[in-house]
């Protein structure tokens, strides 16, 4: 049996993206920046419009979103409460 490689989240991901809720909750999301797990080339822009998507889906819950970059540690983008609802 061919040895594939698979991609890992925390592992191959360009960005995290860290979700600070209302009710005082926190989650990290990693970037999905690839199309299927045996996928030879990563996307950074698919990762990004991915976790906009999570943004988007959870914005009436969200106090701030905070999207980094993961091999740096920059931030890359900041969503507060107002810009959410926005």
């Amino acid at each position: 049996m061919e040895n594939k490689k698979q991609w890992k989240l925390k592992r191959d991901s360009f960005s995290k993206l860290l979700l600070y809720f209302k009710d005082g909750n926190a989650r990290t999301f990693y970037s999905l920046d690839w199309s299927h797990r045996y996928d030879k080339q990563r996307n950074r822009e698919l990762g990004l419009q991915r976790l906009r998507k999570i943004i988007e889906l959870h914005k009436s819950k969200i106090k701030v979103a905070i999207v980094y970059d993961c091999e740096s540690g920059a931030e890359l983008e900041k969503h507060s409460e107002s810009s959410c609802e926005a």
